[in-house]
């Protein structure tokens, strides 16, 4: 699914709130005083980090976050209402004033909120909305969208925007999704699909919030089921390592990765981590691994 992962670069930086109707220049400064006691010179730096931690620190976890969260609102139904819908995923911002820049983990620089997991809005004013298509024009948006229906046919539906919303900044960052259809999922989803969902949605969140983001690794690596790493830094570059390379390989008492552990701990259907991911993958793609 990489062309999938192609498309979070589809997105923009916007304000919200009371700043729309401020001068640009004034906006500029109030913008810049959010994100100076998170250790960031500039309200563009801090959304180029937001993105980087999203889109290309931890790609594969926001892909599963957003396919949950629609499973989980109703399935491929849903998407028959959008653009009007914008799923909203509130994150916080884990950096502090006087860090430096080559001390910030890409991957670990921002964290989800755990207690508000996710929001959808329906509102037909997201279709002028600066999370929508006033950032991202509809001839654009089209052109996208063509693009994805010429290469999946009937499997892609619509492309969703989705808005990473960070406390205390008077911003944030859409990244405008492409969604296919859930070939394994059937609606409505009965109980135990839906805590399988939770437990994925916890595993993909705090995978992004806790240091151990989800990925392949090159070599050996199952098509279908990621495993957790950690960014390293190597000759002045972030660089994804796997903790292991199968899970089979998971050491329930390894001091390495508490956060891994703790969220294990927390899985309500007492499924082991690769068990959740196969059956996720299945309501996705409709294969098991």
């Amino acid at each position: 699914m990489s062309s999938t992962h192609r498309s979070l670069f589809h997105r923009k930086g916007c304000r919200r709130g009371p700043l729309n109707d401020v001068p640009r220049a004034l906006q500029r400064l109030v913008l810049d005083a959010d994100v100076r006691p998170y250790g960031y010179s500039s309200s563009l730096s801090f959304i180029t980090a937001l993105k980087e931690w999203a889109a290309q620190a931890n790609p594969w976890a926001l892909h599963a976050c957003v396919d949950i969260c629609v499973l989980l609102i109703g399935g491929i139904d849903f998407n028959k209402l959008e653009p009007d819908y914008t799923l909203h995923l509130k994150v916080t911002c884990n950096t502090k004033a006087g860090q430096p820049a080559s001390e910030r983990n890409p991957a670990s620089a921002f964290r989800y909120n755990l207690q508000q997991p996710y929001r959808a809005d329906y509102s037909p004013e997201s279709r002028t909305s600066p999370t929508n298509n006033k950032s991202w024009p509809a001839e654009e948006r089209k052109k996208v969208a063509d693009g994805y229906r010429t290469s999946h046919g009937d499997t892609f539906r619509s492309l969703l925007p989705v808005h990473l919303n960070c406390d205390n900044v008077s911003m944030g960052v859409t990244l405008n999704y492409p969604l296919f259809v859930h070939v394994g999922a059937k609606h409505p989803l009965d109980q135990a699909s839906k805590d399988l969902l939770t437990d994925m949605l916890s595993l993909a969140q705090r995978s992004s919030s806790f240091g151990f983001p989800l990925r392949f690794p090159q070599v050996g690596a199952d098509r279908l089921i990621p495993v957790p790493g950690h960014f390293v830094r190597k000759q002045g570059k972030w660089t994804w390592a796997p903790y292991f390379m199968r899970w089979e390989d998971y050491s329930p008492t390894s001091p390495e990765y508490p956060g891994l552990h703790e969220t294990i701990a927390s899985f309500k259907t007492g499924l082991s981590p690769k068990e959740i991911l196969k059956r996720f993958q299945y309501l996705r793609y409709g294969e098991m691994g």
